[in-house]
């Protein structure tokens, strides 16, 4: 996924100029991912016999808020200039960053 963010960095807004429409975009950036992660997904599950630990609800959520985020980074992106994009862009990731840590270094 991190490669399809960057994919979606670089090319996302010059797509966006020829027409494209953001939803036809987004599922195409969800097919390359999901097509991408699986394999890694099933080995990972496989390896470690946790097929039955797989918890649905918290799947599903995160499918969810993924889409609602990608969602709404195409809106910001449609009205926000190339420069104000990426700047937002930065301090989000480095809000994820700083909230992860805090989040993991407590337990």
């Amino acid at each position: 996924s991190t490669i399809i963010g960057v994919w979606q960095g670089i090319y996302l807004k010059m797509l966006m100029r020829t027409g494209l429409q953001k939803n036809f975009i987004h599922l195409c950036n969800a097919t390359i991912s999901s097509i991408l992660l699986f394999p890694l997904v099933l080995y990972m599950e496989y390896s470690n016999s946790s097929f039955h630990h797989i918890h649905v609800k918290g799947v599903l959520l995160s499918a969810l808020l993924q889409y609602l985020s990608s969602i709404s980074s195409y809106s910001a992106m449609y009205l926000l200039s190339s420069l104000s994009y990426s700047i937002a862009s930065t301090f989000k990731r480095l809000s994820i960053i700083l909230i992860t840590s805090l989040i993991f270094h407590k337990k």
